[in-house]
């Protein structure tokens, strides 16, 4: 069986580190990088010698088998918050490192 080929979505500070997690996960392939910043994603897929992507849509279709979605710590009337990732057919595992709104 191969290794499981996991994606990060949004590569800031926070997913950066993510995408170092994952990477040095035994027996997960870090598959590639997605960030809105065509530049951010080509830096951090250079590191860590993966494919870079400028929209999320193409990291999906690259073909990987689960997500990392990292949020952007935001303070409102509610706390911690953020616009939850759902891609429009949510068949892959999604790790998100903070609760969604509503939850």
């Amino acid at each position: 069986m191969s290794n499981p080929r996991v994606g990060v979505i949004g590569v800031g500070a926070m997913g950066q580190n993510h995408a170092r997690v994952v990477a040095e996960l035994p027996g997960v392939e870090l598959a590639g990088v997605a960030d809105a910043s065509a530049e951010t994603a080509r830096s951090v897929a250079d590191r860590f010698g993966v494919a870079a992507y400028s929209d999320y849509e193409s990291l999906l279709d690259a073909g990987v088998d689960a997500v990392v979605k990292p949020q952007p710590s935001t303070f409102g009337l509610a706390g911690w918050h953020f616009q939850p990732f759902l891609p429009p057919d949510p068949l892959y595992p999604l790790v998100v490192h903070r609760p969604t709104i509503g939850s």
